[in-house]
């Protein structure tokens, strides 16, 4: 269990004991997840064992279905399917260096930031579905 306490105005945390990989891709709170950078928080409700989002359901084991929880997924863990129909829409497209930062947003308002390794990328308006790696995201209640 994490625990937070504010003291004399400088925030501090406890954070599991884990490897470094564990706790970058898999933390076990938002906060754990934003002090090693940048992270996707995607909202929706557990049924059937997965995390029912604007992206499509994500694998949420071992939460109780009816719960509210965020999947806490990293722009590296994420590529994109080419999909016509697609639940999403790249509407930015960032040059970064190898790489590519784009984001993707959903008709509902949801937006995520992926990361594609390659030079060029998907166009800005291209409709996608999101692939989740496995392993490389965790899902927690609330």
């Amino acid at each position: 269990h994490t625990r937070c306490a504010d003291v004399t105005g400088v925030q501090t945390c406890a954070l599991p004991i884990c490897t470094a990989e564990e706790l970058y891709w898999r933390p076990q709170s938002r906060i754990a997840a934003r002090l090693l950078g940048e992270v996707n928080e995607i909202e929706g409700e557990v049924r059937g064992g997965a995390l029912q989002s604007e992206f499509g359901p994500i694998p949420a084991l071992g939460i109780v279905d009816g719960t509210r929880a965020t999947a806490l997924v990293r722009p590296a863990a994420i590529s994109l399917g080419l999909e016509a129909m697609g639940p999403a829409t790249i509407v930015a497209s960032y040059f970064a260096g190898g790489q590519r930062r784009l984001v993707v947003e959903c008709d509902g308002g949801a937006s995520a930031s992926v990361c594609a390794n390659c030079a060029d990328g998907p166009a800005v308006g291209t409709k996608v579905r999101l692939e989740f790696m496995p392993d490389r995201f965790t899902v927690i209640p609330g």
